[in-house]
């Protein structure tokens, strides 16, 4: 398989799957962005984590993308920080854009139900006021809003 990618094979199938694989991952990643999910890791990288943060999130995520058929490895503790929780999907050059779009739909639909979109649609992360209810106050007794 070395021999396919670095071309040793005289074909040019390597280098033809180094792109696919290329434009698939940064596809994914856009897509699944531009509809409020926090993507980690870097363009261009085949491993796309998306940050689910709550390891309670992990049973249901499972669960609905197994119910999908969809492929994902969740990641919680030990193996992350306790509130670092993470969705890890791996992009193949094997994959259609048909079949990007349909995971990047049931992705999204799955993230609804699971709450676990925490970025703006322009790909930015959320600023959540919090706004305590009427009369709280600080442990410094200082009044909030």
């Amino acid at each position: 398989s070395l021999q396919v990618i670095a071309g040793w094979d005289g074909s040019g199938r390597g280098e033809e799957k180094l792109v696919r694989l290329k434009e698939n991952s940064n596809y994914f990643r856009r897509a699944l962005k531009q509809r409020g999910f926090h993507v980690l890791g870097d363009e261009d990288s085949p491993v796309v984590p998306v940050m689910t943060y709550y390891a309670a999130k992990i049973p249901a995520l499972s669960r609905l993308c197994l119910e999908k058929n969809l492929a994902v490895v969740l990641v919680g503790f030990p193996a992350t920080a306790l509130v670092l929780s993470r969705m890890r999907i791996c992009i193949s050059a094997a994959h259609t854009l048909e079949e990007l779009r349909l995971a990047v739909e049931l992705l999204d639909k799955i993230g609804d139900k699971c709450m676990i979109k925490y970025s703006r649609k322009d790909g930015k992360q959320k600023r959540r006021k919090i706004t305590p209810p009427g009369g709280m106050t600080d442990i410094r007794g200082l009044k909030f809003g």
